[in-house]
């Protein structure tokens, strides 16, 4: 009897050691969830790419940066076939825009002419375009889609797509700033760096989903 008692003792204290053991685990396991999820959100933040995390920009005073800036026209929204006043640069880069099922286009690259009215809609949510005289040599083309499929978060705020008649080689638009270019360089780099996403309307970090976006 005496060793029988001891032997459930013997049992029950097992018991107890293994459900202690267990509740460690269990703690341990989750200190360790909560930690390594803290750590994954801070190196995201540190290592993000800082247009990611912006907001609206207030363009009401213009634009300052690479490239030049011709004033800002009005935001406004038209109907397909309305009439409105001339661009103040070509290519444009503010004023009147479609707002439908086409405009805002899909973000990438396009093998064909994009409508400014179209294409400024993109802008006002902080897109990039880099567009081309489509009579320079196709090997330049696929140099410039390369280097747009290499810009941080391609396709989003990105647009490449040819602009028949282009008096240079390629330009650079964002709304309020453009840039000419006979060639790639790091200038361009700097140029996006400095107005992707950041445009007068923030939709996000990937400057919205594609497509129509209803404002």
């Amino acid at each position: 009897m005496v060793n029988e008692g001891n032997s459930k003792k013997t049992v029950l204290r097992e018991g107890r050691r293994n459900r202690q053991a267990s509740r460690k685990r269990t703690r341990r396991w989750i200190f360790i969830a909560v930690v390594g999820t803290a750590a994954v959100a801070i190196i995201a933040g540190l290592f993000m790419p800082q247009f990611l995390n912006r907001g609206p920009t207030d363009l009401s005073d213009g634009r300052s940066g690479p490239g030049t800036h011709p004033s800002i026209q009005p935001a406004q929204h038209i109907v397909r076939g309305q009439s409105h006043p001339d661009y103040n640069s070509v290519p444009a880069t503010s004023g009147w825009h479609y707002s439908d099922a086409g405009a805002p286009i899909a973000w990438g690259t396009h093998s064909s002419f994009v409508p400014e009215e179209v294409l400024l809609h993109n802008l006002e949510h902080g897109g990039i375009a880099i567009q081309y005289n489509p009579e320079i040599d196709a090997e330049v083309i696929a140099s410039i889609e390369s280097y747009a499929e290499n810009l941080p978060g391609y396709p989003s705020c990105v647009i490449v797509a040819p602009y028949p008649g282009l008096q240079r080689p390629l330009v650079m638009t964002a709304w309020g700033a453009l840039m000419f270019k006979d060639s790639l360089d790091s200038e361009m780099d700097s140029f996006f760096e400095a107005y992707a996403n950041k445009g007068p309307e923030y939709l996000g970090p990937d400057c919205g989903a594609t497509g129509y976006m209803g404002r």
